[in-house]
């Protein structure tokens, strides 16, 4: 073979190119088989040894010597059956282990990735340093082991990761310093793909877009996340992307008719189901219900929901499902709201307490039908609410 470079892409999915031909290596392997190959290449410096190999992917396996032997000799034949790779070797065998083919000349996603941040980790952001800063975010195109959740490809993961959003932070700062507010958008752009529970990237998306002065997307924006980032995440957007919203009215030079203003507080959703918002929001709620219960004499109860026990990883799924079975028992002028990872809390219109118990117990019962693993426990508590006398 001549010195031609083979280019390997190991973020988010193995693609390899060799002589102007792409090859996305799932469509050839099995996924022991694509870890294999992942771990030679990523450790090609190195010989990647028998005992490491069987330690990540055959260790509960009843001959995993064997294994690892049948794999070897698997992974050569399958890459061979590939046109464009049919005159490569990729894999060499030494003494106590495997090797990626030294004699080739390999092009890495994630060794420049690392060469760069190496060159970059003691420097200033200026002009040069920000356009090799550019490269490493671009570079990086989500995790690597895709088909792996082995604790070694877990810290490899989290290593590129939060090397990512360091340099997604500084060239925010950078370019905002600098008044280069698109650049900002564009960035934080490809962030919501690969890493879309950073919050910090919608932050400074939604501050490029006010900056800009692109006041009505940047309003769409806001509505889009809030919504996005409370259905699909175990935390609320923070105070400091909130506060924001309040800047972009202040910027708001275009007046509205009534009518206009009706149409958009009009959510007919919300007048189907209970009202579920942000812990923010529900404190402005509850502070109209104190007021509601000294003048109009309402009671009113909290309900506290509590994910006590659950199955590893699982509290996020959980957790939603309880949500769901909240909103279809109770009524679509109660309010809740979710206080943190493993609780939520409801704020309800009852005569007496025996019917708050009753409608807990309820929201579980449902909970517990719809969920039939059975590891998990949701216990609740209830706080009647008294009004202050203050607020007269």
């Amino acid at each position: 073979m001549d010195n031609k470079t083979i280019k390997i892409s190991l973020f988010s999915r193995l693609i390899v190119t060799y002589e102007e031909h792409e090859v996305v290596l799932s469509d050839y392997l099995g996924k022991q088989l694509l870890i294999l190959f992942e771990m030679l290449i990523y450790y090609r410096h190195h010989v990647s040894s028998n005992d490491l190999i069987i330690d990540v992917i055959w260790k509960k396996h009843k001959n995993p010597k064997s294994a690892l032997k049948y794999s070897v000799h698997r992974l050569r034949a399958k890459l061979k059956e590939i046109p464009e790779f049919e005159k490569l070797d990729f894999i060499i065998t030494v003494s106590n282990g495997y090797v990626l083919n030294p004699e080739y000349s390999y092009q890495i996603d994630c060794e420049e990735f690392t060469t760069i941040h190496q060159m970059l980790k003691h420097q200033v952001m200026n002009q040069e340093s920000v356009s090799y800063a550019i490269r490493l975010v671009q570079l990086y195109q989500g995790q690597i082991y895709q088909t792996s959740r082995i604790q070694w490809a877990l810290y490899i993961n989290n290593f590129y990761k939060r090397i990512y959003l360091y340099y997604i932070e500084l060239l925010c700062n950078y370019f905002f310093e600098h008044g280069e507010y698109h650049a900002v958008v564009q960035i934080t752009n490809r962030v919501s793909i690969f890493v879309p529970e950073y919050e910090k990237a919608y932050y400074y998306h939604f501050h490029a877009l006010i900056e800009q002065a692109n006041f009505l997307e940047a309003k769409e924006y806001y509505e889009t996340t809030i919504k996005n980032f409370s259905e699909n995440y175990p935390m609320c957007m923070s105070q400091e992307f909130r506060e924001l919203h309040h800047q972009l009215m202040l910027h708001n030079k275009i007046t509205n008719t009534i009518n206009e203003i009706y149409n958009e507080l009009l959510v007919d959703k919300q007048q189907r189901s209970a009202f579920f918002c942000e812990f923010d929001v529900f404190k402005y709620i509850f502070e109209k219900a104190l007021r509601d219960q000294i003048r109009y004499h309402l009671p009113y109860y909290l309900i506290m929901l509590t994910l006590e026990t659950f199955p590893e990883n699982m509290q996020f799924k959980i957790m939603q499902k309880l949500k769901k079975c909240i909103y279809k028992t109770i009524r679509s002028s109660d309010s809740f709201t979710r206080v943190n990872e493993l609780q939520f809390l409801i704020l309800i219109n009852c005569d007496n307490e025996a019917d708050v118990h009753t409608i807990a117990q309820r929201i579980i019962t449902k909970f517990y039908r719809s969920y039939t693993n059975g590891n998990a426990k949701i216990g609740y508590s209830i706080k009647k609410v008294k009004g202050r006398e203050s607020l007269r």
